[in-house]
């Protein structure tokens, strides 16, 4: 027991002493030259599976009369045939030492406002008129902190959800904004009339300069700059009427985007101290010059401008958003920012917890026999000196090992979450009026689209990118035509794996890319496998690696039989971190021929 206690860490007492289980294994069986050339956790693998391997033995010995006849056997069958899984490159792989096991994972968790005595900046506030702050919150469940990256206030602009639930409570305030042109070298509130327009000029007021180095709002509060640019969000009202109404930026959507007007070196968002006999909006409103006018109006850039239409005349490929409202206008957009609360002497601030949840696994076995002649095991002894029973329990292995890859590239292509389509002769349906193309050309637009699902690989799951790739003989042939594709110059048994599987190169410094014979022909699957054993969304565990029976013979035609299996556990705890790609048009061969 004091082995047990001897870290001294709470929630880590057996810690150690599974440690120090795990260095003896290692160093037992490599004492004995079975784990040389292995590093890392392949080699922590390996090493716990000779150790059941050799448990099973044991306990096979105490029950028949004879193991001899295939212990020489089974354990460089091991360090062969499951050294080479395509498993050890693509997932986790974590030996069990029992039968059944929970796999245990952390879930970072948020609380919301009206969860006990919780407080959570999130919800809905209330709707507000004129610059009148008000603070609200609505009832929501509890959920994935880094999930909070999708829900933010401007989805795919700005994910407030995940950066902002520290700075505490908030004021949500609306204030309207009036459009702006050029008059006589000044700004002042005007309507604009009907055309095309791809950018749009608003005047935002309500703010003073008698803060040094910050923005008074309308409630008196001061407002740190960064914070109030970084909150700050554009709508158009749809009821408002007028040349704006309701537009909304396609792909974007509401809020708009903008951007503020270049600020001068060495001075601050506010012209601070300055003064100034303009009234706005009744005179010009002040220059050009600064993010806020001496008299506290902050400008702003609209850009309205849109993918242009296929076949339109666009010299840059975007058109503005056309109107056919003349006359003046008022309230067609709103901006809305944050307050946030000194969090100095505030009880009330955010709340994080981490939910430790775990999953149950339980072995699964796979099984597979073979028979053969004794004439022929005869002939093969006596000509090639060959053991045919031997090589028939190798070549067992090798093809349970073969179908184990082959049913966790299954699990993961099945249950990749992210889908993407490209097309062998898209160039081909293309309009007249598109770039002409080649055959060559357009195959590298497949890099745009493995690009497309990596970065979605990495948003969604925090870790990385993808970082390999596995495709089908027929797809290869595409990457063979790839201008970022190079071949693996590496020695041939050090890039095949087992029946057939190979590593055939890197594309773009980033993939190693992976060629199994048996994969669908028109399938790219791709996933991102990090450094830990965590930073991965597929575990598979073996348990005992190989089963063998003894040699039994058919008593009526003097035929050997040998049987093989198996047990292992496999689980797909976050399929985020997987993707797939549907090649339409690809050439294929009649598989009848292969008869």
């Amino acid at each position: 027991m004091g082995a047990l206690l001897e870290s001294g860490l709470v929630g880590n007492i057996g810690l150690k002493h599974l440690k120090v289980i795990k260095e003896d294994t290692i160093n037992k069986w490599n004492k004995l030259g079975f784990l040389e050339g292995l590093k890392g956790h392949l080699k922590e693998n390996v090493a716990q599976l000779y150790e059941n391997q050799a448990s099973y033995l044991i306990n096979e010995a105490a029950s028949t009369s004879d193991t001899g006849a295939f212990e020489t056997v089974v354990f460089p069958i091991v360090r062969r045939v499951f050294s080479k899984l395509l498993a050890n490159d693509i997932v986790s792989v974590q030996a069990m030492n029992l039968p059944i096991g929970k796999l245990f994972f952390f879930v970072p968790q948020i609380q919301e406002a009206n969860n006990g005595a919780h407080y959570s900046p999130y919800g809905a506030p209330g709707a507000t008129t004129g610059q009148t702050p008000t603070t609200g919150y609505g009832a929501a469940g509890s959920k994935n902190l880094y999930d909070r990256f999708y829900e933010g206030s401007e989805p795919g602009l700005n994910p407030e959800g995940l950066y902002d639930y520290s700075k505490g409570q908030y004021s949500a305030i609306t204030a309207t904004v009036n459009t702006v042109v050029w008059s006589s070298g000044n700004l002042a509130v005007s309507g604009y009339s009907a055309g095309e327009y791809r950018k749009v000029l608003l005047a935002m007021s309500g703010f003073s300069s008698d803060g040094e180095g910050k923005l008074i709002g309308p409630d008196g509060h001061p407002i740190d700059n960064e914070s109030f640019l970084s909150g700050l969000e554009i709508n158009a009202v749809t009821s408002a009427g007028g040349a704006f109404s309701g537009v909304t930026i396609a792909g974007i959507g509401n809020p708009l985007l903008f951007r503020v007007v270049t600020q001068k070196y060495g001075k601050g968002i506010v012209q601070y101290g300055s003064e100034s006999t303009l009234t706005f909006p009744n005179t010009g409103g002040g220059t050009y010059n600064d993010l806020s006018t001496p008299e506290g109006i902050i400008y702003l850039e609209v850009d309205l401008q849109r993918p242009a239409t296929v076949g339109a005349n666009s010299l840059d490929g975007y058109t503005g958003y056309t109107t056919s409202f003349s006359g003046a206008s008022s309230g067609q957009f709103t901006a809305t920012y944050r307050v946030y609360k000194n969090l100095e002497f505030e009880d009330k601030i955010g709340e994080v917890s981490f939910d430790l949840q775990s999953v149950t696994v339980s072995v699964t076995e796979r099984k597979l026999r073979a028979q053969w002649s004794p004439e022929m095991a005869q002939d093969v002894a006596a000509f090639h000196n060959i053991d045919a029973e031997a090589e028939l329990t190798a070549l067992l292995s090798e093809q349970i090992a073969a179908e184990i890859d082959r049913e966790i590239l299954r699990d993961l292509r099945k249950g990749a979450a992210w889908n993407l389509r490209w097309d062998y002769n898209g160039w081909k349906r293309l309009g007249t009026n598109a770039i002409p193309y080649t055959q060559k050309d357009w195959n590298q637009t497949l890099i745009t689209t493995i690009n497309q699902v990596s970065a979605q690989i990495h948003k969604s799951t925090l870790r990385g990118g993808a970082n390999w790739i596995v495709v089908s003989s027929e797809v290869s042939a595409i990457f063979d035509d790839l201008e970022y594709f190079h071949v693996s110059n590496a020695s041939p048994d050090q890039d095949q794996y087992n029946m057939g599987i190979e590593r055939v190169g890197t594309l773009a410094g980033r993939y190693q890319v992976y060629r199994d014979p048996y994969f669908p022909a028109n399938q790219v699957l791709m996933g991102h496998k990090g450094t830990s054993l965590l930073d991965t969304g597929y575990i598979y565990a073996p348990y005992v690696p190989l089963q063998l029976t003894p040699t039994m013979y058919n008593p009526f035609n003097f035929t050997p039989i040998k049987g093989i299996m198996t047990r292992y556990a496999k689980k797909l705890v976050n399929n985020r971190f997987y993707g797939r790609i549907t090649v339409d048009g690809v050439r294929t061969f009649d598989l009848q021929e292969l008869r």
